[in-house]
């Protein structure tokens, strides 16, 4: 049985309740995933408690 090809273009970033899923190095990328990840950290920096002690991030 052949499989169907993949598709080497990339899809848009798309979040859900089960993250973001993709072709890693088409979907995937290092220049995808910086601005994701910068939006992230602000999140995380504007949401935090004012008597935050540690900067620690956990993501699982």
């Amino acid at each position: 049985m052949a499989s169907a090809p993949l598709p080497l273009e990339a899809s848009p970033i798309a979040f859900g309740t089960d993250g973001w899923r993709g072709i890693l190095g088409v979907d995937i990328t290092v220049e995808r995933l910086l601005p994701v990840a910068a939006a992230a950290a602000r999140e995380l920096e504007s949401s935090a408690p004012a008597d935050l002690r540690s900067r620690e991030v956990v993501i699982g």
